[in-house]
Parts: C-alpha cells; structure tokens; sequence
C-alpha cells in the first residue's frame, strides 16, 4: 500500500465572503483520491503552492502548526494500522480527521446481542457465543467494523490452531460464532459485507463412536450392587438414550407427562431445535421406564435425576470397563448408536431422519457416511458375484475323435 498526503486551498468552490477559500487534505492512498476538510480556511494571496504552508507571521504560523500537527498525526495512524496489520480505507480515514468513534463497536454490538438472547436460546449456546468474545479480544483487544476482512479472518484462524493450539472442531465452534455475530451486523445494516464468503471454514472429521448391538446387550445384561446405583442410573440413561436416539439435553429435561405408557410412544420438543417429536417406544425403553415409575410416578416429576453431563461422562468410562468394552465413550454417542444400529437394519434414510428430529436427510446421511453402508454392500454384491460363478459347474468340455 502507499499513500501521500499534503494540504491544498480549495479555489475551485466559491471564495467566501472574507475573501478566504477552505484548506482541505489531499490523501492518495493507492490509486483512491480522498479530500478531507482541515476546517481551517486562509486567503489564496497567504498560501504558498510549492511548499503547502501559509506565508507570514503570527496567526498564519500558528495554522501552519495546526497543519503539521495534523500531518505528523496522520502519518502515526497509518504506521499504526499497518504494525496492527489492519485495513486502511476511505472509511477509516475520514472518521481520524473527523475524530468520529463508531457509536458502538463490535464487541458492545455482541454483548448487546448476547443479551437480547437471554430468554430465547439455550444457556449453552450463550456460553458458546461469550467464550468466543473472551478469545477474539485476546487476539484483537480493539475491533472496528472495518477491521473486520478476509485478512483478519485468515489470521484469527491461524491463532487459533498455531497459538492456542485448537482442534478443527475448536476452530469451527469459534468460526461459526463470529459467522454467525457478522451476519446478524449486516441485517441490522452495522455492516456491510461479509469476509466468511471468501473463507471456508475447515470443519471437524471427527470418528463418530457408537456401540454395535452386541455391546449394547452386553449393557443391558449388567448387573449392579447397592453400592452402585449411581452407576446404574448412568446406565439407564445412556440405554434409553440408545433406544430413542434423545440427546442428554432431551434426557434431563424428559417429564412423566412427555410419556405415554399405555400407547408406548414419547412425545418431546428438543431443547436443541425447539421441534417436536413423537417417538415410539420399543421394549427395552419400556423396561426402563416401567422400573423407573415404579419409583416415582408424578407427572410434573423427572424420569431420571438432573445431573450434571461432565459426572455423566465420567461414570461412562467406569460403565465401559465394567463391561469390557474397549472404547472411548460419551453421552453423545449413545445417539450416534441408536442411528448407526437403524442403519444396520436397513431403517429407510427418510424415517431415520424423522426419529432424529433432523431438519433434511443430509443431516442423517453422515451416520451413513460413518458406517461406510454404501461401500460395504458394494463389496458384498461383488463378494455374491464370485460366489456366483464359483458356484456355477464348470462348462464340459467335448471330446472329439479323430
């Protein structure tokens, strides 16, 4: 980038009264040409073209003062935004001659959206959006509007995988948080163009774990002591959540009066979409919903003890080894397991999307992906290709006498 700056009198607009044209700044920066009023004004016979100043003593000294002060200053502000490595533009530029402060920067503009959110989105989904601010002032204390680009964007992600070191799926949560705060500023006309257009943010591929049938029987056939009802109830949590495909949120938050025993069905709205859905219920889920009401019974009651999903994910560990299975599991994955096993029987892709809740069935297709379904039965239709032919008598060859 280069720029230039010097100061001119505007005798191309109308000579005032007093005889005296404006003095405004004439800044190049590239190939822009941007003309800033001082807010100062002089007559043409005082003012000197070659070297830019006023000519004569006293009060014309003291606005050649004026000028140099704002020239030396000017010049600071571009060698500060370009050690900051950030934009310099036409916008920035008018609001240092102008002294203007935007009227709330984009921090104040995501703690006043945050608030607005209070009431209507999850405290997790807050959480998620707070934690988000907390890093980007880390990396930017002072963000503008303008600073806000594809270069700014790029180097923000760079941070956060070089310098605090974040897994894809870290990086993406934070991505998706900004994308979404910058979208909001542009509806609400703060902003005006959006740098994630040209930016595409590097998801997670993370392995989905999930129990195969057989090690979800092998769950189900444990048994606990007395010493060892936590545990249990651990366990029949994560077992209902495999029979239903629920998320913990849904789990927790599940009352008697969601529960139809006589129709066997479960009626909810998920605390993740706020969308409803009615569920079936097969008899495993009925196993564990009828050892549980006979324990307590009251509609407005909890099916099972709020508690906390980090304790949850901690017994999980103890739940697996208890039933020696070799895998890192969490709550999540029971979710995961009651999509994959579906699959594993053929459930239609289209139903398995309305059991999850899911929005369209490329939300759903991923468990597929994750089996590798399409793969598998590729091979084993070649697999009955060769067993075909292996099978099939080989062709008699006719002797011929000469």
């Amino acid at each position: 980038m280069s720029y230039s700056i010097k100061p001119f009198i505007r005798t191309d607009k109308a000579v005032k009264k007093n005889g005296r044209y404006p003095i405004y700044f004439m800044i190049r920066l590239d190939k822009t040409l941007i003309k800033i009023p001082s807010g100062k004004e002089v007559a043409e016979r005082h003012w000197d073209k070659k070297t830019c100043k006023v000519r004569g003593g006293g009060a014309c000294q003291l606005l050649n003062t004026f000028l140099e002060k704002k020239l030396s200053g000017f010049n600071e502000f571009i060698l500060t935004q370009e050690n900051l490595e950030k934009e310099i533009n036409k916008g920035n530029i008018k609001d240092f001659f102008r002294k203007r402060k935007p009227k709330q920067t984009f921090y104040q503009f995501w703690d006043d959206q945050v608030s607005l959110w209070q009431k209507i989105k999850r405290e997790s989904t807050l959480m998620g959006y707070k934690y988000t601010l907390q890093i980007l002032k880390l990396f930017s204390p002072n963000l503008n509007y303008n600073d806000i680009n594809l270069d700014f964007i790029e180097r923000f992600d760079n941070y956060l995988r070089t310098e605090r070191n974040n897994s894809d799926g870290g990086v993406f949560g934070r991505h998706k948080c900004l994308k979404a705060m910058i979208k909001i500023a542009i509806r609400k006309g703060v902003m005006t163009k959006n740098p994630y257009v040209d930016f595409k943010v590097r998801g997670a591929e993370g392995k989905r774990m999930f129990l195969r049938l057989e090690e979800v029987k092998k769950l189900m056939g444990l048994y606990f002591s007395e010493d060892e009802i936590k545990l249990q109830c651990v366990s029949e949590m994560f077992l209902f959540a495999c029979f239903t495909g629920l998320r913990f949120s849904d789990i927790i938050q599940l009352r008697w009066s969601n529960i139809d025993l006589l129709r066997r069905t479960l009626e909810i709205d998920m605390m993740k979409t706020n969308k409803p859905i009615q569920l079936p219920l097969i008899e495993p889920a009925m196993k564990i919903l009828n050892q549980r009401k006979s324990q307590s019974g009251e509609a407005s009651e909890e099916v099972f003890k709020t508690i906390c999903n980090q304790y949850v994910n901690r017994r999980l560990k103890d739940l697996m080894k208890k039933a020696e299975i070799q895998k890192q599991i969490t709550f999540h994955c029971a979710r995961h397991t009651f999509a994959c096993n579906h699959i594993e029987s053929q459930t239609h892709m289209l139903v398995l999307k309305d059991l999850l809740g899911h929005s369209n069935v490329a939300q759903t297709e991923i468990y597929a992906k994750t089996l590798n379904v399409q793969m598998i039965n590729a091979m084993k239709a070649l697999e009955n290709q060769y067993s075909n032919k292996l099978n099939t008598p080989p062709h008699k060859l006719r002797v011929v006498n000469e």
